[in-house]
């Protein structure tokens, strides 16, 4: 068995794994293939969130951004994020490349294209939440303008 064919084999192995030990849901199983981190982190992260909201929503989100300055000096940033209906459906999951300059710009991409994606879900009547691990100061600190994010970002004046 070549080495590649090992590892895909290891790969389904530990996804069956975790679909048993319940860790993950059967829908994440394209996630997973792309990004098995990400995958374990956003079903946990919808497992803890499940303990704070005690609100009814039509929709519910969690976003997460990252960002690393590579030894050479270049800057990689990401985003990753769910959807899920008020029946515990996924609805949408994205996984991806964004364009930040620091980290809390990279988790404001993700909350910004998710809730994009959530428009499309809605209607008139509907709520959505949106989970995320950003701090509360430094969301405060771009909103007050001590950053020039929100200048180069017009869709978050419409999200606001």
């Amino acid at each position: 068995m070549s080495l590649e064919n090992s590892l895909l084999l290891v790969q389904l192995r530990s996804f069956q794994w975790c679909l048993a030990a319940e860790l993950i849901k059967s829908e994440l199983d394209t996630l997973w293939k792309i990004n098995p981190e990400g995958c374990i982190f956003l079903n946990n992260k919808h497992k803890r969130s499940e303990f704070f909201l005690g609100w009814n929503t039509s929709l519910v989100g969690y976003s997460d951004g990252s960002f690393k300055e590579l030894e050479d000096g270049t800057l990689i940033s990401g985003m990753r994020g769910i959807l899920l209906n008020d029946k515990d459906e996924i609805i949408f999951v994205f996984s991806g490349k964004c364009n930040s300059s620091s980290p809390v710009e990279a988790e404001l991409e993700a909350i910004i294209f998710l809730a994009n994606a959530s428009l499309t879900h809605l209607d008139h009547t509907s709520k959505v939440v949106i989970c995320t691990d950003l701090e509360v100061q430094s969301l405060s600190k771009l909103r007050a303008g001590q950053d020039d994010f929100f200048r180069r970002k017009t869709e978050w004046v419409d999200l606001a």
